[in-house]
């Protein structure tokens, strides 16, 4: 989302574009909401403009599209369960990646032109022979197929990403969340819950400051050797308001109240975040915010309850 600056941008981009068809701008944008449709921004845009949505394509349907696009240069499956057994194993092969599917096509037309002889049918052989792994994945669509139980699914999208690469970011966040439980139920387990806390956030820092430089160094990361006045003052917030003062109040409150029971309202910190996007850079809060806003503190209520 634009926020109130890049919103007043895009509405005087549109208006000086009425008049100038000589000036062609793209503006591409990525799934928007109810509310970010019914914006000022996006409503002068539209008013302006022609506004185009493309779909994601997703993998219920992906068969049937093939089938069309097939069918778009003479070229059909087997008729009845064969067919459909191989439409499924292109789509494998596919998903997620929709140029390398049309690239396969196109292949698959050059490779098995329709003729009289064949009548444009190519068979489960020659697709499972000519189209290439090209399927990309993401840890969304991976939880999404295992929500629904799709093991063999599962399966080929976990070696995708292993694959290319994409799982090193995800286990990096699984680690920092190992890491910061490690932290609460260490102070909660040893002679730490006994210390103030602003010693807890000490020993954390002599340890994290040192280990935190290494590492910056072996990563050769450059540094900040022309520091701005928006960096010194982010630098302040980092420092007085995360490393100080908010570690010092989660230890004491670890100090002084069950684990499980306090981390449940961690799951409160991304709803700040989406408030203080509302507050300071104009997005927009719509239905499924409450909703989220809601659930979360049911959930917070019933972990806190008291059993009965």
């Amino acid at each position: 989302k634009p926020g109130k600056e890049g919103s007043t941008a895009l509405q005087q981009l549109a208006e000086s574009a009425a008049g100038h068809d000589a000036n062609l701008t793209i503006v591409l944008l990525p799934h928007l909401d109810k509310a970010s449709k019914s914006s000022a921004w996006f409503m002068a845009l539209e008013g302006h403009g022609v506004s185009i949505a493309v779909e994601p394509l997703e993998r219920n349907a992906l068969p049937q599209w093939l089938a069309m696009r097939l069918a778009a240069v003479g070229l059909r499956v087997e008729p009845g369960e064969p067919g459909q057994h191989t439409l499924q194993f292109f789509a494998d092969r596919v998903e997620g990646n929709s140029l390398a599917a049309h690239q396969e096509i196109q292949k698959l037309a050059l490779r098995y032109p329709p003729t009289p002889d064949n009548g444009g049918v190519v068979t489960a052989a020659q697709v499972e022979a000519a189209v290439l792994n090209v399927a990309r994945y993401d840890v969304f669509k991976l939880s999404d197929a295992v929500l629904s139980g799709q093991s063999q699914r599962v399966q080929r999208m976990l070696d995708g990403l292993q694959a290319d690469g994409s799982m090193v970011g995800d286990l990096l966040c699984l680690i920092g969340a190992l890491g910061w439980a490690s932290t609460t139920v260490v102070i909660k387990a040893t002679r730490l819950r006994h210390a103030p806390a602003e010693y807890a956030m000490l020993y954390q820092l002599a340890v994290s400051v040192p280990v935190l430089l290494a590492l910056s160094l072996w990563l050769g990361e450059p540094g900040i050797f022309a520091p701005t006045p928006l960096i010194w003052a982010s630098m302040a917030y980092q420092t007085v308001v995360v490393a100080f003062a908010s570690y010092v109040a989660w230890f004491w409150l670890v100090k002084r109240y069950a684990a499980s029971r306090l981390s449940a309202f961690s799951f409160l910190t991304p709803l700040f975040g989406a408030l203080a996007g509302w507050a300071f850079l104009g997005d927009q809060l719509g239905p499924l915010f409450l909703l989220a806003l809601a659930l979360v503190s049911a959930g917070i209520l019933l972990v806190n309850s008291a059993p009965r």
